[in-house]
């Protein structure tokens, strides 16, 4: 929502758009939580490449949780889940 905001306020004109990329990236595969998001938003992106302009800007974004051990976890399926992974 932040973002929305900033950019309202900005007086750009912007879509939200959701990528088709599926967000199932084996997390063993990276040695940090950043390059996993940073793979995951590359991801989007090309996902949506087909939008691709001169006259377009996209930003793409991912939300995680890392817990001190380094575990990332991911958006919560409900209520009851995102309370258990936050009290973990």
């Amino acid at each position: 929502m932040y973002i929305h905001t900033s950019f309202s306020l900005q007086g750009f004109k912007f879509e939200c758009i959701t990528s088709n990329f599926p967000e199932d990236l084996d997390k063993s595969k990276f040695n940090s939580s950043l390059e996993y998001v940073r793979a995951t938003c590359l991801g989007k992106l090309e996902a949506l490449e087909a939008l691709n302009s001169s006259e377009v800007i996209q930003i793409a974004c991912d939300t995680v949780i890392v817990k001190a051990d380094g575990t990332i976890l991911e958006k919560p399926a409900d209520e009851a889940e995102a309370f258990a992974m936050l009290s973990s």
